[in-house]
């Protein structure tokens, strides 16, 4: 499936964590081992970290990302996502956001100032109100063929959406 049929959509309706994030401890069980299968199978490195993150600096980092450096913004979320789950960093501390942007080729002192005034993260609130507009209520969520796809599904069931035909215009 590529990328522009899929959609994903922030984290809608949550409550906040808080700064340290959760902690949860060991990871187990078939929600988890499936995600790990998935992971492996897109080559992504998974490594369990013993807290939830409060990933919201890190969010609304890469919301400002696409609108400021687009080409750049993918690369910021693949860097953010190997800090967190493959080094351990947390994706919380400004330093870990703001070098990875660096790294990602993205100029750091505006994301600072944006992240220091809130534009920011104002802008991943827009995000959030849009995606509550149009429908979205859980994470992950993806708009495949005109449809939004609630929930992580398996590989096969994904392909089978995105061969399927589009809903019908009303």
């Amino acid at each position: 499936m590529s990328r522009s049929q899929i959609l994903t959509a922030a984290r809608v309706g949550s409550s906040p964590s808080p700064a340290t994030g959760r902690y949860v401890g060991p990871r187990r069980g078939e929600m988890y081992e499936h995600l790990e299968r998935e992971a492996e199978l897109a080559g992504l490195p998974l490594r369990w970290p013993d807290r939830i993150a409060n990933s919201r600096r890190a969010l609304s980092a890469v919301e400002w990302a696409r609108r400021a450096a687009p080409d750049q913004a993918p690369a910021l979320r693949a860097g953010l996502f190997r800090a967190h789950f493959a080094l351990g960093e947390d994706i919380a501390d400004e330093a870990t956001v703001l070098r990875q942007a660096a790294e990602a080729r993205i100029a750091v002192d505006p994301l600072a100032e944006a992240l220091a005034d809130g534009s920011a993260d104002e802008l991943l609130r827009r995000g959030e109100r849009a995606g509550r507009l149009l429908g979205v209520r859980a994470t992950p969520t993806w708009r495949v063929r005109g449809r939004l796809v609630q929930g992580l599904l398996p590989r096969d069931e994904m392909a089978r959406l995105a061969r399927a035909q589009p809903p019908a215009a009303p």
